[in-house]
């Protein structure tokens, strides 16, 4: 029910102002949000011939593809004649396709290549990046927020009881209503057995 709320709410905002780029991390970020999952960004300063370049450029060195994630990129100092740009990049990994170990690798070619000095890695949070996109409504955003935070608060809570019943060898329930386990168990897992017990009894 929290997830398909948080997903009703994904698709009530607006995206038909957006780009297709922006469409497309749109759809990974919602999709990370509804998991759970922070993304990761990368900042990193290049040099090249125009935002397009230093984009590309940002991938490759770092061993992926701009279809692992998005990238936007900003000049940070005026190009003169025959001369490359500086270009802040900044790069959102898509977590479905680029997991933490790829990630860290990433950074780690970057920094070998270019110096640690011109790069930082963080984690995001992928609601702010939804609404930091150009065209998107934060009216809207907040209601996903909420929706969002409703839907993973729904998972946690079903993978830790997933989590305790699996830690129960045997349990039953007596006629009187009294739980009784065998193998390892806890206070809260037979809790939570016992409310079962009273909801179909």
């Amino acid at each position: 029910m929290a997830a398909a709320a948080a997903n009703t709410a994904a698709d009530s905002i607006d995206t038909s102002a957006l780009s297709e780029d922006d469409a497309a991390t749109f759809d990974f970020l919602v999709t990370a949000v509804i998991a759970g999952k922070t993304v990761k960004k990368i900042v990193v300063t290049i040099t090249a011939d125009n935002e397009a370049d230093a984009c590309t450029t940002s991938f490759t060195k770092m061993g992926l593809t701009s279809d692992d994630g998005a990238c936007i990129a900003i000049a940070s100092s005026e190009r003169r004649r025959n001369l490359l740009a500086a270009y802040s990049t900044s790069v959102l990994l898509n977590p479905d396709k680029v997991d933490t170990t790829a990630a860290e690798a990433a950074v780690t070619a970057l920094e070998m290549d270019l110096g640690s000095d011109v790069v930082t890695f963080t984690d995001e949070n992928p609601v702010d990046e939804i609404e930091a996109i150009d065209g998107v409504d934060s009216t809207e955003v907040a209601t996903f927020r909420t929706a969002a935070t409703a839907a993973v608060e729904a998972n946690v809570e079903a993978e830790a009881y997933k989590a305790e019943e699996s830690s129960v060898d045997d349990c039953t329930v007596s006629a009187d209503g009294t739980v009784s386990c065998s193998g390892t168990s806890s206070v809260s897992t037979v809790a939570a057995i016992a409310a079962a017990a009273c909801v179909f009894a």
